[in-house]
């Protein structure tokens, strides 16, 4: 009889998700909205190339070293925004606050105000209007601290750096530049160029039945995985006059070269050229050596057995070619082995020698104990 397996949070209680709803953050539609178009990568691409703002980041932490915060606040049309600043780091804005008083100059004193602030925040209101949104203008300027939630926009434009806490943000303002930054394209080469691809160096294919698969443990050696050519990998230093190298996902279209290794550098010999792995024709594919298979155990299933070298960014494997040389960071042999069938990883091992034959013996299989 089987004994049940001890957990180690046995211990915790288990509430549903629903019962501990309360302690989720909540964010409601209108500040989902606003993160919504601070966080679009659009919006860094446009500033970057128009007003040469870099590193621009949108967080939920509050402001802790400000000596004196103030608040800004704008309106165009019906339409009201504030945001929040050290107005230690404006001297020009600082000296323009003062405390409200109930003498009769108080209204043509915030008027003053308010005409020096529009003048110092100009080029603010031009990056607005060159955003969408058109005819803002300053209609107040005060002290105050920023809530202990609320939005920060962190950003650097030359060696200075830039931190702002939003405040009430009507929709008026959101919807302009929201149809601004829908017209825009991100470059599609610079967001994909730095993507990592991985690069798997085939050491051989071989044929097993879904039995075979399913009786593999840890230590058991597939004998002939890799032809008898490659043994000059645990030589010192190693080498291999001729490899199959692959790029990309398993199972999918995947860009395939043939290589030569030497120590721990990879020449290229052919030109790269695309390939798909569903498209070979394995007589494991194709059927044609067990047509009268009669249980799914003695069903062939190939097996591929790759080693994972290095991982370049996208820019660079577009720019491979025949003569290319690429350094490894450790030798080919002291990797781990995994196994593919069909797109699928379905164990990992290691490269061992029997006699003189290569094998490569099984470390995890990913099937424990069901089947494939």
């Amino acid at each position: 009889m089987d004994q049940p397996h001890s957990s180690p949070h046995a211990g915790l209680s288990v509430r549903r998700l629903i019962d501990s709803a309360g302690a989720l953050p909540e964010v409601d539609p209108h500040t989902a909205r606003l993160l919504r178009l601070l966080c679009d990568a659009r919006v860094a691409a446009r500033i970057a190339q128009e007003f040469h703002v870099t590193d621009w980041r949108v967080t939920h932490e509050a402001p802790v070293r400000w000596q004196m915060p103030g608040w800004i606040d704008l309106q165009r049309g019906r339409s009201t925004a504030s945001f929040g600043v050290d107005l230690a780091l404006y001297p020009g804005l600082a000296s323009t606050v003062t405390e409200s008083d109930a003498s009769s100059d108080a209204a043509l004193a915030a008027s003053l105000r308010h005409a020096v602030a529009a003048i110092l925040l100009a080029p603010l209101l031009e990056v607005l209007s060159a955003l969408g949104a058109t005819d803002a203008y300053v209609t107040g300027l005060r002290c105050g601290s920023p809530p202990p939630t609320t939005l920060m926009v962190q950003f650097e434009r030359g060696p200075q750096r830039f931190e702002c806490a939003l405040g009430a943000i009507d929709r008026g303002w959101i919807e302009p530049l929201e149809q601004q930054i829908a017209t825009q394209r991100v470059p599609f080469a610079a967001c994909v160029s730095q993507i990592g691809v991985p690069a798997w160096l085939c050491i051989g294919e071989k044929a097993l039945n879904v039995k075979t698969l399913n009786g593999l443990r840890a230590g058991d050696v597939i004998l002939r995985a890799a032809p008898a050519s490659l043994r000059a990998l645990f030589a010192t230093p190693q080498h291999a006059d001729h490899a199959d190298m692959y790029w990309g996902v398993p199972g999918a279209r995947q860009l395939y070269t043939s290589v030569m290794l030497n120590d721990r550098r990879l020449l290229i010999n052919t030109d790269p050229q695309m390939t798909q792995d569903t498209s070979r024709n394995d007589s494991a594919l194709t059927g044609t050596d067990t047509p009268n298979t009669a249980s799914i155990d003695e069903l062939d299933l190939p097996v591929r057995f790759e080693i994972e070298t290095v991982t370049l960014p996208l820019v660079q494997v577009s720019a491979l070619r025949a003569g290319y040389v690429i350094e490894l960071p450790s030798n080919v042999r002291d990797a781990r082995v995994r196994l593919v069938s069909y797109g699928q990883t379905i164990g990992t091992g290691e490269l061992v020698t029997v006699g003189e034959h290569l094998g490569v013996r099984i470390v995890q299989m990913s099937n424990g104990n069901d089947s494939i």
